[in-house]
C-alpha cells in the first residue's frame, strides 16, 4: 500500500516535471514577426482550398441529386402497364407500345437541356447489358440497335442491375466529348418480367461550367484575403526598412561622434564616458583602476618621410598591436594624431600596470611592415591609478599624459607613472 502510494506521488511529480519542461521549451522558441504572417498565409490557403473542395462537391452532388430527380420524375409520367405485362419469355421491342415509348422519350429529350440521348436497356440471362432502344435515328452512326450489347458498361452499371439503385455517375470523357449520365431502374410488377434502366447522357461541358461558376465566391474570397495579408505584409516590411534605416543613421551619427573614423577606436568622448562609468563601480566596489597614455616614438619620421597615407597605414596596424595587447575588458581610445590612451579596470596594485606597459612596449618591438617597407616605432607610456594617485578623473588623464612626457623625456619606449613626476621635479 505505502509502495503503491509513493509510486503515485513519484508519478505524478514525474508528470508535472514533463509538463513543466514542455512549457519552457515552447517559451524558449522566440517567434519573428513573420512567423505571423507566414500563418496567416498558411490558415488562409487551408481554409479557403476546403471551402472551394467543400463547395465544389456540394454543387456536384447538388446537381446530380436534381438529375437523378428528373429521371425519376421522366420514368414516372412514362406509361408503363402495357410493357408491363411482358414476361421475359415473350419479351418483344418492336411492338407498338415500345415504338410509342420511344417517341415519348425522343421528345423529352429534346426538351431537356443539355440531352443528348435517352435510352431503355435490360440485362439478360447470361449478364450482358443490352439495349432494348435509344432515341437516336437509324442513321445516326451512334445509334445502338435494339437488343446489341453495350460493351462499354461500367462496374456501377452491371451492379445497378443487381441492386436496382439508381446513380449517376461521369463525367466522363470519350471520343465524343464529356458525359454525365443518369440510370433510374423501374422494376415490372410481375416476378417473372425483365427489369429495365432508363439513362439519360448529358454534356457536361455545362455541368463543369456550373460547378466553375459557383466555387468563384470561395476562390475570390481566398485570393482577397491573401492580397490583405501581402499588402500588410508589405507595409510592415516598408515601416521595417523605414525603422532599420533610421536605426543605421542613428548608429552611423553614434559612431561619428563616439569612434575614431580611421582605426575604429574609441574617441575622446568615448573614452571619457567609459572613464565615469568604471570610476562609479569603482566607488561601489571600493576598487582601482588605471588610465594609460600612450605616444609613437618616430612616427613624425615616418608621417614626414613617406606621407600621410603610409602613416595613415601605420597608426591602422598600431591600434590593432594594442587592442590585441590588452584584455577584452579593456578600453583603447585614439585622442588625435599619434597619441592613444587605454582604460584598465580593476587593479589590484600598482606593478600590474607597469607589467601592462611593459607589454604595450614590447608588442611595438617589431618592424611594421606597410607596402613592403618596414618602419621602426616606438611607444612611450605614461600612467595614473583612480583614486591612489587621484580621484578627480580630468586631473587623473592629465596626470597620465605628463607621466608620458616624463617617459619621453627620459629616453622614450618606455612607461613612467604619475608617481615619477614628484621624483623628476625634485631631482630637478
Amino acid at each position: 500500500m505505502i509502495y503503491a502510494s509513493l509510486s503515485l506521488i513519484y508519478n505524478h511529480n514525474l508528470s508535472k516535471h514533463m509538463q513543466f519542461g514542455i512549457v519552457q521549451k515552447i517559451k524558449q522558441v522566440k517567434l519573428q514577426w513573420w512567423h505571423a504572417y507566414m500563418f496567416a498565409i498558411l490558415l488562409g490557403l487551408g481554409i479557403g482550398g476546403t471551402l472551394t473542395l467543400n463547395t465544389m462537391h456540394s454543387e456536384d452532388s447538388k446537381m446530380r441529386s436534381e438529375l437523378l430527380l428528373k429521371l425519376q420524375v421522366i420514368e414516372k409520367s412514362l406509361s408503363w402497364p402495357e410493357l408491363d405485362k411482358q414476361s421475359a419469355s415473350s419479351f418483344n421491342m418492336t411492338t407498338p407500345e415500345w415504338q410509342h415509348l420511344k417517341r415519348k422519350l425522343q421528345q423529352v429529350c429534346k426538351v431537356t437541356p443539355d440531352c443528348k440521348w435517352m435510352y431503355l436497356m435490360y440485362q439478360d440471362s447470361e449478364h450482358h447489358i443490352r439495349f432494348v432502344f435509344d432515341t437516336l435515328e437509324e442513321d445516326d452512326p451512334n445509334y445502338s440497335p435494339p437488343n446489341s450489347v453495350y460493351d462499354d458498361a461500367t462496374p456501377a452499371l452491371k451492379a445497378h442491375f443487381q441492386t436496382s439503385k439508381n446513380f449517376v455517375e461521369g463525367p466522363e470523357q470519350d471520343t465524343w466529348g464529356i458525359w454525365v449520365s443518369a440510370f433510374v431502374m423501374h422494376l415490372h410488377p410481375s416476378s417473372d418480367a425483365i427489369d429495365v434502366t432508363l439513362g439519360i447522357d448529358i454534356d457536361a461541358k455545362n455541368w463543369q461550367t456550373s460547378i466553375n461558376h459557383t466555387v468563384l465566391t470561395p476562390i475570390i474570397a481566398t485570393i482577397a484575403y491573401l492580397a490583405l495579408i501581402l499588402y500588410l505584409l508589405l507595409l510592415h516590411m516598408r515601416e521595417l526598412s523605414k525603422k532599420e534605416s533610421i536605426q543605421s543613421q542613428a548608429d552611423a551619427l553614434y559612431n561619428h561622434a563616439h569612434y575614431d573614423n580611421l582605426t575604429g577606436l574609441a574617441n575622446r568622448i568615448l573614452f571619457e564616458d567609459r572613464v565615469k562609468q568604471v570610476a562609479s563601480m569603482a566607488q561601489r566596489t571600493s576598487s582601482a583602476f588605471a588610465v594609460l597614455f600612450m605616444d609613437l616614438d618616430g612616427f613624425k619620421y615616418v608621417n614626414d618621410t613617406h606621407g600621410h597615407s603610409v602613416g595613415d597605414n601605420v597608426l591602422i596596424a598600431t591600434a590593432k598591436i594594442i587592442s590585441e595587447a590588452i584584455r577584452a575588458e579593456d578600453t583603447v581610445a585614439r585622442f588625435g594624431g599619434d597619441e592613444f590612451v587605454a582604460l584598465l579596470p580593476r587593479i589590484q596594485y600598482k606593478q600590474q600596470v607597469y607589467l601592462v606597459a611593459q607589454k604595450l612596449i614590447d608588442s611595438l618591438k617589431a618592424p611594421i611592415e606597410i607596402n613592403n617597407q618596414s618602419h621602426q616605432l616606438g611607444l612611450s607610456v605614461g600612467f595614473a591609478i583612480y583614486p591612489n594617485d587621484t580621484d578627480d578623473l580630468n586631473q587623473l588623464i592629465l596626470l597620465a599624459d605628463a607621466a608620458m612626457y616624463l617617459a619621453k623625456k627620459d629616453g622614450k619606449n618606455q612607461a613612467r607613472s604619475c608617481a615619477d613626476l614628484a621624483t623628476s621635479t625634485s631631482s630637478t
